[in-house]
C-alpha cells in the first residue's frame, strides 16, 4: 500500500474518531462573539386586543395541590400562576410531547424529573411589603385565542399601599410580559428582582430539561453548565438576557434595558436572577421567553436567543442545511425524505470532485506495479523511495493526493449536516417510516446502521483499489468499524449516510460505464 492510500484511509478513520470527539471539544467552546444587539423583545404586527374568556377554574391533575391556580391556556402553551404570590409555576408547550407515541404528555419546562421550578417577581426590600403579602385576581382561567390578553394579581396594604403584577400572554408566540407597579410604599428607588428557579443536576432526558446557564450582553454569548456554578452565586454578569436552556428548549428573562444576572446553587437547585430598580415611574416590565430552540423563532425576539443554537465550527453550512431541510419538508410532509432530498443535492454537487477522485485512484492504480518494483528496490532507504516515488508520480502527472482531496472537501459537509441532525428540534419525535418514529433518536431496532454497513461494503467493493491486500483487509473492517460506531448516532444521521452510500454507489457503477466508454 502506498503513502496516498495509507493518507487515504487515514483520513477517512480519523474523520470519524474526530466526530466522535467534536461534541466534546465544542461543549468547551470559548465565548462566541456576536455583534451588539437592541433589545427588542416584541415584534412588529401582533394585535393589541386578544380574546379572553373567563370561567371557573380548572386545573390540570398535576397541579391540583399548587393551590390557588390561574390557568391561561394560548394557541401554544398552557401557563399556571400562584394567585397566592403571583409567580409562574407552569409553563406547559403544547406542541411537544415528553415521548413519542400516545403516551406522550406536553412537556412542561418549569418542571424538572417531577420537581416543580418557578419564576418570581419580588420587591427585595421586605420591609416595605410582608413575605406572606397574598396577591388576587379576578381571572380564574383565561383562553386567548387571538392578538393577547392580560392577567392582573393585586396585592394592598390597610394604609393603601398596593403592588399590581400584570401578566400579558401572546396567542401565537411563546413570550409572556410581566410588569410590577407599585404605589403607596416606602419611597423609590425600589429593589426588584425576577428569577427563574428550577431542580438541578438533572441527568435524565436531557433533551427537555434545563440544565445549562445562558446569557447574552450584545456582544458576547456565554454559557455555562448548572452543576458548575458556585451556591454563593459568584457568576454575576451585565446582560441583556439570561436564563436556562437545554439542547431543545430554553427560558430566558429579558430586561428592556438590561440587568445585572446572577446565577447560583442552592438546596439542588439552580437560580438565575435577574435584578434591576424600579424608579420614579414606579414601573418594571420583564419578557419571558419559554420554548422551543426553533432558530426562526429566536431569530424573530432580534436580541441573539438564536445564539443558543450551537451549529458548531461548521455553522456557515449547517444553517443553510437545515432551511434546505426544512423547504423540503415542506415539500415532501416528512423529514426522513426531506434528508434524502438533501442528500441527493449534495451528492450532485460533489460528483464532479468524485470524478476526480476515480481517476485518480485510477492512475495510481496503474503505477502500483512500479511502486511495488520501488519499494523492493529501495527498501533499506525509506528517504530514497520516497524521492522516487514522488518522481513516478511527476513523471505520470498523477495528483497524489486526488484521492483525498474529495474526502477532505467532504468533511466540513458531514460535520454541519451531523450537528443539524443531532440539534434541530424539528426532528425530534419526526416519524420517518414503520419502525423509525423519531429521527433525532437511536434506530432501536439497528436496521439502518447495520444497512449503511452493508452498503459500504459494497461501495468498497465496486471502488478501485491498490491491490494491497493489508489495504483490502484494512478496508473490510471499515464498515464494521462504522456500524459499530453508528449504532447510537440519531437515526436522522445515519439514513443520511446510508443514503450518500447508496447514492455513492449508484454513481461508482455510473462512472466506471462513462469511463469504459471513453476508453473505448
Amino acid at each position: 500500500m502506498d503513502d496516498m492510500e495509507k493518507r487515504t484511509l487515514l483520513a477517512i478513520i480519523l474523520s470519524v474518531l474526530i466526530i466522535i470527539v467534536f461534541q466534546y471539544i465544542s461543549a468547551k467552546r470559548a465565548p462566541i462573539k456576536t455583534e451588539g444587539g437592541k433589545v427588542e423583545p416584541r415584534e412588529k404586527g401582533v394585535a393589541d386586543i386578544g380574546e379572553v374568556k373567563t370561567r371557573r377554574a380548572v386545573k390540570p391533575p398535576d397541579l391540583a395541590s399548587e393551590g390557588r391556580g390561574i390557568v391561561v391556556e394560548t394557541q401554544l402553551y398552557r401557563a399556571v400562576l400562584n394567585e397566592a404570590d403571583g409567580s409562574l409555576i407552569a409553563i406547559e408547550l403544547i406542541n411537544y410531547r415528553d415521548r413519542v407515541g400516545k403516551d406522550g404528555k406536553p412537556i412542561d419546562i418549569l418542571k424538572q424529573n417531577g420537581k416543580r421550578g418557578v419564576i418570581h417577581a419580588d420587591i427585595l426590600d421586605r420591609e416595605l411589603v410582608s413575605s406572606n403579602a397574598v396577591f388576587r385576581s379576578d381571572i380564574k382561567e383565561a383562553v386567548i385565542k387571538s392578538g393577547k390578553g392580560n392577567v392582573v394579581l393585586k396585592w394592598k396594604n390597610p394604609k393603601g399601599g398596593y403592588i399590581i403584577k400584570t401578566y400579558t400572554f401572546y396567542a401565537d408566540r411563546y413570550i409572556i410580559d410581566v410588569e410590577i407597579e407599585i404605589g403607596n410604599i416606602g419611597t423609590p428607588p425600589y429593589g426588584m428582582r425576577f428569577s427563574c428557579n428550577l431542580p438541578a443536576g438533572v441527568k435524565k432526558h436531557e433533551d427537555i430539561y434545563l440544565s445549562r446557564g445562558v446569557w447574552f450582553n450584545g456582544k458576547e454569548f456565554e454559557k455555562k453548565e448548572s452543576e458548575k456554578w458556585d451556591e454563593a452565586g459568584s457568576l454575576k454578569r451585565d446582560v441583556f438576557w439570561a436564563g436556562m436552556d437545554s439542547k431543545y428548549f430554553l427560558i430566558a428573562l429579558i430586561m428592556e434595558k438590561g440587568g445585572r444576572a446572577v446565577f447560583s446553587r442552592k438546596d439542588e437547585r439552580a437560580i438565575v436572577e435577574l435584578s434591576d430598580v424600579i424608579k420614579e415611574d414606579r414601573r418594571l416590565k420583564i419578557t419571558i421567553f419559554a420554548g422551543p430552540k426553533q432558530i426562526e423563532i429566536l431569530k424573530g425576539m432580534g436580541i441573539g436567543l438564536e445564539r443558543t443554537i450551537e451549529f458548531g465550527y461548521f455553522g456557515f453550512l449547517a444553517r443553510p442545511f437545515l432551511y434546505v431541510l426544512k423547504f423540503f419538508y415542506r415539500i415532501t410532509g416528512n423529514y426522513g425524505y426531506a434528508i434524502a432530498l438533501l442528500t441527493m443535492i449534495i451528492k450532485i454537487i460533489f460528483f464532479p470532485l468524485s470524478i476526480y477522485q476515480f481517476r485518480s485512484m485510477k492512475e495510481i492504480q496503474k503505477l502500483q506495479p512500479k511502486i511495488t518494483a520501488l519499494r523492493e528496490k529501495y527498501k533499506n532507504e525509506p528517504e530514497k523511495l520516497n524521492k522516487e516515488i514522488m518522481q513516478l508520480y511527476r513523471i505520470h502527472k498523477v495528483n497524489p493526493f486526488g484521492g483525498c482531496l474529495p474526502i477532505i472537501v467532504q468533511i466540513p459537509v458531514f460535520f454541519a449536516l451531523y450537528k443539524v441532525l443531532l440539534i434541530a428540534i424539528e426532528l425530534r419525535h419526526a416519524p420517518f417510516i414503520m419502525w423509525i418514529k423519531d429521527l433525532s433518536d437511536y434506530d432501536h431496532y439497528y436496521i439502518t446502521p447495520v444497512l449503511m454497513g452493508v452498503t459500504m461494503f459494497i461501495q468498497q467493493w465496486i471502488t478501485p483499489s491498490g491491490g494491497d491486500p493489508t489495504q483490502e483487509k484494512m478496508l473490510l473492517f471499515l464498515p464494521i468499524f462504522f456500524t459499530i460506531i453508528s449504532i447510537y448516532f440519531p437515526s436522522g444521521l445515519v439514513l443520511y449516510w446510508l443514503i450518500n452510500n447508496i447514492l455513492s454507489i449508484i454513481q461508482q457503477i455510473f462512472i466506471n460505464r462513462m469511463l469504459k466508454e471513453v476508453k473505448a
